[in-house]
């Protein structure tokens, strides 16, 4: 589990100098079960569909720190704790240290102070291993890869290599950005303008994929397969992205949201955003608006309902649930514009936020997974595939599902300091699973963990072919 190993990893990088306080620890641990009691989305889901033992999982890990020798121990202890629950998006990190007066701080640039980071992405498939592969070189070919394969009969077909969904990973989007907003990198740039640089590096992002698409589409091929392997997610712009590779009206998935003063904050301030936004929206607006203040109003009567989920960790039911299925004010698609710069876009139909054309491209269509593919990358795969938009091909996600929501709740431990990051939120799919649960494809391919990319290649090469079928 990728995320669990950060978790680890941090976690170790902390506590390998300092010498072992079981008692501390166990306080910790505590502390840690009531959080995921009062937080965690996917706590109810671990016991009812992963089948965890919490009573069991809790009195071992214990246990374990109880008679802990080193942090080394109780480090084993917690890994193996968090990995119980397969959930990419439970996480624990160390509080970074801020110094504002730091000469690494003054030299970085503003893109830097803004949170862009250059991140290493992982490999797609290599399908310049293939026969008659021609590569589509652009300047968008830095952000989304393309290429043009051939198939044996001659026939072609298109290939779009999304790396990541997060354009925070691309300072170059970013200092695109800055030219274009004409915001000098000395600048101090908090609040409004942050939110337009971020906006405007997004945007271009999303504009790199239409470019490569359109590449793709001139050449008249076949199908096309969108790679999303090993993505680890990111932010909303799959939904744009989406969106311009069907002509299907595509409709999000329910939401859920937990019952908490995060959410509830959170939805007190769409009420008002929405109350305010009435009277001076035209007639057909407000009418949807109302729709909306109806709607938010009963979500938030939920959230602000408790639900305490610590008989779990004795194997006894709550009598109660900390989740509950959003009605979303009623919004389940717009046609692009239609909910630019409106209340209900913003808060409600994410899409509407970026700049994009539906249906650029209307043929087959594949998107292309693998067990590193999450978060994100498994609401990208879902919106297309739920709505019978795209088969979905390679080997089962990671099983991520939805993670925070305006930051997320995040929580430090008494005495290790360590700080938990617990999902908020929970994607469903039209059958009523989290999509946690990770993405089956239609048409698996049988990958290996340790199959080097010329082998990687070669097994999907051999299903390609059906592929027109």
């Amino acid at each position: 589990m990728l995320r669990i190993f950060v978790f680890i990893l941090l976690l170790s990088s902390f506590v390998a100098a300092q010498s072992v306080n079981n008692e501390a620890w166990l306080e910790d641990f505590s502390q840690m079960k009531r959080e995921m009691s009062s937080h965690y989305a996917n706590l109810e889901w671990a016991v009812a569909e992963r089948g965890v033992d919490l009573k069991a999982l809790s009195e071992s890990t214990e246990a374990k720190i109880r008679s802990a020798k080193s942090e080394a121990d109780v480090i084993q202890a917690l890994r193996t704790f968090v990995e119980s629950f397969g959930d990419g998006h439970l996480q624990g990190e160390r509080p970074k240290t801020q110094n504002s007066n730091s000469s690494e701080q003054k030299a970085e640039g503003l893109c830097e102070r803004l949170g862009f980071r250059e991140r290493a992405f992982r490999d797609g498939i290599d399908f310049a291993l293939g026969e008659g592969f021609r590569k589509i070189d652009t300047p968008s070919s830095a952000y989304i890869p393309a290429g043009i394969g051939t198939l044996s009969d001659g026939k072609q077909y298109g290939i779009l290599r999304i790396p990541s969904f997060s354009e925070q990973h691309m300072p170059s989007l970013c200092r695109t950005a800055l030219a274009e907003l004409n915001i000098k990198e000395d600048a101090d740039c908090d609040g409004e303008c942050s939110g337009k640089v971020e906006q405007k590096a997004a945007d271009l992002y999303v504009d790199a994929f239409r470019l490569q698409l359109e590449e793709v589409r001139k050449a008249k091929v076949a199908f096309v397969i969108v790679d999303v392997t090993g993505n680890g997610g990111g932010s909303d712009v799959y939904q744009p992205m989406a969106r311009m590779l069907t002509k299907k009206k595509l409709k999000i998935s329910t939401f859920g949201f937990i019952r908490h003063p995060h959410w509830v904050k959170d939805l007190k301030e769409r009420l008002t955003d929405i109350v305010a936004a009435i009277p001076d929206a035209p007639p057909a607006m407000q009418a949807r608006l109302k729709v909306a203040e109806k709607a938010v109003r009963k979500d938030l009567a939920e959230a602000e309902k408790t639900c305490d989920l610590s008989p779990l960790w004795e194997n006894k039911q709550p009598g109660c649930t900390n989740v509950v299925r959003s009605l979303n004010a009623g919004v389940t698609y717009a046609a692009p514009g239609e909910l630019t710069d409106t209340v209900l876009g913003d808060l409600f139909f994410t899409a509407s936020r970026y700049k994009y054309a539906e249906g650029l491209y209307s043929g087959p269509l594949f998107v292309m997974i693998d067990e590193r593919s999450a978060s994100a990358s498994e609401g990208f795969t879902a919106l297309l595939r739920d709505n019978d938009a795209a088969t979905v091909i390679g080997m089962p996600s990671l099983g991520a599902g939805c993670g925070y929501t305006n930051g997320g709740i995040s929580t430090v431990l008494k005495n290790s300091k360590l700080r938990l990051h617990m999902p908020d939120c929970v994607r469903y799919r039209p059958d009523g699973t989290n999509e946690i649960n990770g993405i089956t494809p239609d048409v698996m391919i049988p990958w290996r963990r340790n199959d080097t990319p010329v082998q990687k290649f070669r097994r999907l090469n051999a299903i390609l072919p059906t592929l027109q079928k």
